[in-house]
């Protein structure tokens, strides 16, 4: 997977976790991407990207989110 398939991915997954018609196993799947994404795959030059302009609010609050993992974590 690339990296702009693989962001493109997290803001769908952050779409989808916070849709209330996605079904429970839908939601519990996105919920793993994210999870993994923000304990194995998040690098410090993913925060431009998560906190770029053109992205939405929510894909900015997990891109801090990551970045506050990454400091207590890494």
């Amino acid at each position: 997977m690339n990296y702009l398939n693989m962001i493109a991915n997290i803001i769908e997954s952050l779409w989808k976790t916070a849709d209330p018609n996605s079904p429970n196993d839908e939601r519990r799947q996105h919920f793993h991407i994210l999870n993994t994404f923000q304990n194995d795959l998040y690098q410090l030059e993913d925060l431009k990207t998560l906190l770029s302009p053109v992205v939405n609010e929510q894909a900015k609050m997990f891109g801090l989110k990551c970045l506050e993992h990454y400091i207590l974590y890494k």
